[in-house]
Parts: C-alpha cells; structure tokens; sequence
C-alpha cells in the first residue's frame, strides 16, 4: 500500500509540507508503474484517492475536494486520479501553497518585531525560559522511551516538541502553540490515568512558566495562579 501506517505516522505536522510528501509519494510510486500495467494496479489507485480526500478533511481543505467518477472505465479513473496528485492540477494544492507563505511571512514579521521591540511581544524571565527548555527535554526522553504510547501519537508529540523548540526564544509574538501543544498532549495523556503523571508533571511546568510569562505579559497581578492549574492542584488533594 502507498500511504501506508509508517508513512502517515511520520507525516510532518505542518499541512503545506505534508501535502508536498503525499505528493512526492504518490509520483514517485506512480512513475514506476507502466502505462500498459497501470490497471493492475486500480485498487492500489484507488485507496490512494481515498487517502487523498481523508487527508484533505483532516486538514480542514477549504476548497473543494476532488470528485472520481467511478463510472468511468478503470484507465480513465487512473488518469483522474493522476490529475489530482500530479502538477498538472495544481489548483488543488494552490490554498495550501498561498496559506504557507502567508503565514511564513507574518510569523517572521512577528518575530523581527518582537526581537526589535515593535509592537506587542511575550517576554519569558530567564528562570521560566529555562525551565520550559528543561521540561522540553525531559519530555522528548521520556515520550521516546515510553511503551504506553502508541506510535502514530508518539510521532506526533515529538514533532510538536521538536517544532516548539526551535520557535522557543526569549521574546516571542505569541504564546499559541505552547497552548496547542498542551491540548494535544493532554488528550493523549488522559488515556493512562495515574502512568502519564511523569509526563503530566513536566507538561504542567511548561504551563506555569507560559503562564507566568502571559500573566506578567497582560500586567496581571504579580503571582496571579493560572485558575485551571490550581483547580486541578485543589483536586489532587
């Protein structure tokens, strides 16, 4: 199979380089097969389509999906769903292509001017800064060791990991994939119950710092608790 489980466990999270792999993918597979074999391989064709449009749908596709007539002879189906992987169609990939330079170029605006002091910026104290890094370390070794987390989600919260990591800097423009990250591990940690302690300990120190850092940010009052984080801590109690 194409899109097989190693290859969509080791898809990146960002959806503009994921829609690049899925396409490199399929043409590579695809070149290989000759024109007078091709039909042999309908099914094969086939469940690539369907991974295309699940695909699409997980990443929230804005535009609209591909429709395959299956009642068409089999070789025109091919070359349908050819068109919709290959370069030929490039109006399918075009949102995503747009939407990455987009968003490329507000983040990198974002940051020159947090770095030059130009507009709004989150500023993390030195303790806090190195105790998110600290916290990202222990958690990348503990999520790689573990045996209690499944292999597609294991991937993913590395790559977030690896991700908020290389975007950690002293000031920053926002706070939101330190958020989303937080979300996504939680979910996945509240399958193990009393086994995800040690990765929930070091997710809730990256909580506090950001905390502290958005807090001190919004000109809160000096050692506001997060409500959320000491709701839960009265609860452990």
């Amino acid at each position: 199979m194409i899109f097989d489980d190693e290859f969509i466990e080791k898809l990146p999270v960002d959806s503009w380089d994921a829609i690049k792999e899925v396409k490199s993918c399929f043409n590579d597979w695809d070149n290989e097969i000759r024109d007078d074999q091709e039909v042999g391989y309908y099914e094969e064709y086939l469940k690539a389509f369907a991974f295309l449009n699940s695909f699409l749908q997980k990443i929230n596709f804005k535009g609209e999906a591909p429709q395959l007539s299956l009642a068409k002879n089999k070789s025109y189906q091919i070359n349908d769903i050819r068109s919709f992987f290959n370069d030929k169609n490039r109006e399918l990939f075009k949102e995503f292509e747009v939407a990455a330079n987009e968003t490329l170029f507000k983040d990198t605006q974002a940051k020159y001017s947090a770095k030059l002091g130009a507009g709004f910026a989150y500023e993390f104290s030195d303790g806090d800064l190195k105790k998110v890094q600290t916290s990202i370390n222990e958690l990348r070794y503990l999520i790689s060791d573990s045996e209690i987390i499944e292999g597609n989600h294991k991937q993913r919260l590395l790559k977030r990991l690896e991700r908020l990591q290389s975007e950690l800097h002293k000031k920053m423009s926002d706070l939101d994939r330190f958020w989303g990250f937080v979300g996504d591990a939680g979910v996945v940690m509240g399958k193990f119950g009393k086994d995800a302690k040690p990765f929930t300990d070091r997710i809730k120190e990256i909580m506090e710092a950001v905390w502290n850092t958005q807090a001190r940010s919004e000109e809160l009052e000096s050692g506001s608790p997060n409500p959320f984080l000491k709701q839960n801590n009265d609860s452990d109690e």
